[in-house]
């Protein structure tokens, strides 16, 4: 039985990496694209752009406290799905945006989750492991989550090099579908 309980806690493990880099890799489209998005796909000024990013970093910044507050409360499992089924939300909202203001709203609520959900993955990914493994199975997080993010250029690299609002929407709309797979 012994045999069987490691199995199992190996099994959510892997889920747990499969999550960070699912992550990690629509974070790394949108970080990709981001700029050039607002610029040419919602036509923002320069300052607007500005502006909105600016206001999704300190969004993220106010987030992460509350995200670990209610992570103790409700625990790490309901709280992940929840904030991946909201960050899906935001991320098909800002992939049709047609105005600053929803580019500020959306771009808000997408940056408030951002720095509470890699913590909280790696929070369930080391529950899952024995002391003397977690120095080893952050660093293998780390590395699948340094991963993610690199191969999110490819699609952003794609859309800008086709250079229409549709191929940068897509981008934005198919990062949604990888927070969709991890709220799964």
């Amino acid at each position: 039985m012994a045999d069987s309980g490691a199995v199992q806690k190996e099994a959510r493990a892997r889920r747990f990496y499969a999550v960070g880099l699912c992550d990690a890799l629509g974070l790394g489209m949108y970080l990709s694209l981001s700029v050039l998005f607002l610029d040419k796909a919602a036509d923002l000024t320069n300052q607007q752009v500005g502006i909105v990013l600016g206001t999704s970093g300190l969004a993220s910044l106010l987030g992460a406290m509350p995200i670990a507050r209610a992570a103790e409360r409700l625990g790490i499992r309901a709280v992940l799905s929840a904030l991946f089924a909201i960050r899906c939300a935001a991320f098909l909202a800002l992939s049709a945006i047609s105005s600053f203001g929803q580019a500020l709203g959306a771009a808000a609520v997408a940056g408030l989750l951002s720095r509470g959900i890699g913590p909280l993955i790696e929070s369930g990914l080391i529950s899952r492991v024995r002391d003397a493994q977690a120095v080893g199975t952050l660093a293998r997080l780390r590395t699948l989550r340094n991963a993610g993010l690199a191969a999110g250029a490819l699609p952003a690299g794609a859309a800008i090099a086709v250079g229409e609002a549709w191929a940068y929407r897509a981008v934005l709309a198919a990062s949604a579908v990888l927070f969709l797979c991890c709220t799964a």
